[in-house]
């Protein structure tokens, strides 16, 4: 059973911290989490802290990762995920906000974990498609990026369906590409018709 630490394990008192994911590196495993400062109209950043061998607790000081910086991002990154591929480290994060046509995923590249990172100077990867048709998804984010036992890249992410944004986010999953030095997911927009099932010869959206 699951026994709750009573207390947080990182905090911001003043603006709220949310999104924590885990950075690993070897032995050594970090809490990544989002400093909530769009909420409060200002800048909004990733935060990382070595945590302790149990996990329960944190060790040493916090090292920033990452800011709002790109014009897409409508002054919000959040929804962080870690991924490393051939000794890069990336990090896939959404930008602008969940129920808006805007949301979208960007990537930065490190050759550590704990950076500095590098954005993509074509962020965002994966977008709402324009101009767009019937089958079109909109605002699609806030993802995590896993590999098969096959060995291919998928990204899960939620979106709305076109035309309905605020009404049911829906779990869509594509293909991450690694072919050249960054991430690419399909022509940039999520798909719209059944693709190749991960393990089978089977279709899916």
């Amino acid at each position: 059973p699951y026994v709750d630490k009573g207390s947080p394990l990182v905090t911001n008192a003043s603006e709220g911290v949310i999104d924590a994911t885990v950075l690993r590196d070897g032995a050594s495993n970090y809490i990544v989490y989002k400093v909530d400062g769009n909420a409060h109209g200002h800048q909004t950043e990733f935060w990382a802290v070595l945590l302790d061998p149990t996990g329960m607790s944190t060790k040493g000081q916090p090292i920033l990762l990452l800011k709002n910086d790109q014009s897409w991002e409508h002054g919000i990154i959040e929804g962080q995920w870690f991924v490393k591929h051939n000794d890069k480290y990336y990090l896939f994060y959404s930008g602008c906000g969940y129920a808006n046509d805007c949301y979208a995923v960007g990537v930065a590249k490190a050759d550590s974990p704990l950076g500095p990172y590098t954005k993509h100077a074509n962020n965002p990867i994966l977008k709402t498609r324009s101009p767009q048709t019937a089958k079109s998804w909109e605002g699609p984010g806030h993802c995590s990026v896993v590999q098969s036992p096959e060995g291919r890249w998928l990204m899960f992410y939620h979106a709305w369906p076109h035309g309905a944004i605020g009404t049911k986010r829906l779990m869509l999953l594509d293909e991450v590409s690694f072919k050249g030095d960054w991430p690419t997911v399909n022509d940039g927009s999520p798909s719209e018709t059944a693709q190749p099932d991960p393990k089978s010869n089977l279709s899916w959206i």
